[in-house]
């Protein structure tokens, strides 16, 4: 279990359903954002993530998008780096 005081998101992997993901991504803030996307819109809920970092009133920031943005590649079987 994630401490409380932790910076980083959780994650909660929900199993797939047809070819739909699910990723939820639960902030320390208690903010959670919620992805569902199929491979026909990854390029989507991808742009969607830089539309929430950019958004200052929100608690999502730009490393927040940059780790769903690696769980979401990952699932799509593609090589990611592991800067992040």
């Amino acid at each position: 279990m994630q401490r409380s005081d932790d910076p980083r998101p959780i994650y909660m992997n929900r199993p797939a359903t047809d070819d739909v993901e699910l990723i939820i991504c639960s902030l320390p803030s208690g903010e959670r954002y919620v992805i569902v996307y199929s491979d026909d819109d990854r390029q989507a809920a991808l742009a969607q993530l830089g539309v929430w970092a950019a958004d200052h009133e929100l608690g999502f920031t730009w490393m927040d998008a940059a780790r769903c943005a690696v769980e979401i590649r990952k699932r799509a079987g593609e090589k990611v780096s592991r800067r992040v």
